[in-house]
């Protein structure tokens, strides 16, 4: 039996740090907006290497204060690749907003991020909890004017056998005073009466994107 003593020592630790957020001053309820954000490794030692993936992820927050229990969670993306000391990378995304929110929200971008006492899956030792960054200023969302989409007219041919294809067009205009910009869906129902409820059949969707100006 031989023994011989091993010094095991610490590497300098990298640092994640969102260092730049950036975002427009407004938004529609329900509708995409553009994030663009920075991530730094601000900390000595670089991204060990079998630690070269996290996510990056966004919240709203109605205060400075992220709350990874209350706030509303947007989205996040996947990083892959390892960073250096003082390097960088940055990324633009599009995140679609909640539609029942309106009102002054902070946009959160937290990198690599360590919940209570886990920390994230690239090791920063005493700097887990400082990879959260707001933006400067809070993202206004508004209800957009008010349009009034309506569908016109509809042509299912007439009749179809059970289990035929059945082709579907219809014609849809906005008869109110505002363009109706952004996007939504029109869904296609079967039905035994002229009344739309939860219980008809759903046939198909077809999304839209883009302005309808008032007819």
């Amino acid at each position: 039996l031989a023994l011989q003593p091993l010094t095991i020592s610490l590497h300098e630790s990298p640092n994640l740090r969102v260092t730049a957020v950036n975002l427009p001053e407004h938004a529609t309820v329900g509708q995409s907006f553009n994030l663009s954000y920075s991530v730094t490794n601000v900390g000595a030692g670089p991204t060990p290497p079998l630690e070269g993936s996290w996510a990056d992820e966004y919240y709203l927050s109605r205060d400075p204060f992220l709350d990874f229990q209350a706030d509303r969670y947007l989205g996040s993306r996947a990083h892959s690749g390892a960073l250096a000391s003082s390097a960088s990378y940055s990324e633009t995304v599009s995140l679609t907003l909640p539609g029942d929110l309106v009102g002054a929200y902070y946009v959160f971008v937290v990198t690599d991020p360590a919940r209570g006492s886990q920390r994230g899956s690239v090791f920063e030792q005493a700097n887990e909890t400082d990879n959260a960054t707001a933006a400067a200023q809070p993202l206004l969302i508004e209800l957009p004017p008010p349009s009034d989409l309506q569908v016109d007219s509809i042509d299912t041919g007439g009749s179809v056998n059970s289990g035929d294809p059945l082709h579907v067009s219809w014609t849809v205009s906005n008869h109110g005073g505002e363009p109706a910009k952004g996007s939504w869906t029109d869904s296609v129902y079967l039905s035994t009466d002229a009344t739309w409820d939860i219980g008809d059949r759903l046939l198909g969707r077809s999304d839209h994107s883009g302005t309808l100006d008032p007819t």
